[in-house]
């Protein structure tokens, strides 16, 4: 059984039944609702404009995003330090780089 932060039990067998009821109904939509979009995904910007390490880990999704949408635009906006990391990937058509003021080192006064 989950763990609840209600203390009287007649509120965590309620919404214990509550929790099941509803994970049965979305597997049911899951199993027998095909998701479909009304139109096709043409372009996809990616925005990643704080630390390199978050980039990094951002490169991943990059395969993942060209595999589910074949003929989509990739763009990736990031801040100056962090191009080289995103521009020659095979799977990102272009890169935007952006310096948002709220990430600069200095501020200006």
């Amino acid at each position: 059984m989950k763990k609840y932060l209600f203390k009287k039990i007649h509120y965590i067998i309620l919404f214990f039944i509550i929790d099941c009821t509803g994970g049965f109904i979305a597997g049911l939509i899951r199993i027998f609702v095909k998701p479909s979009l009304p139109f096709p995904i043409q372009r996809i910007l990616v925005m990643r404009m704080d630390h390199i390490g978050d980039v990094v880990l951002t490169t991943g999704l990059f395969k993942a995003l060209r595999e589910k949408f074949p003929d989509a635009f990739i763009c990736v906006c990031v801040v100056a330090w962090a191009k080289d990391i995103v521009e020659y990937n095979p799977y990102v058509n272009g890169v935007v780089v952006f310096n948002a003021p709220w990430f600069s080192k200095t501020r200006n006064r």
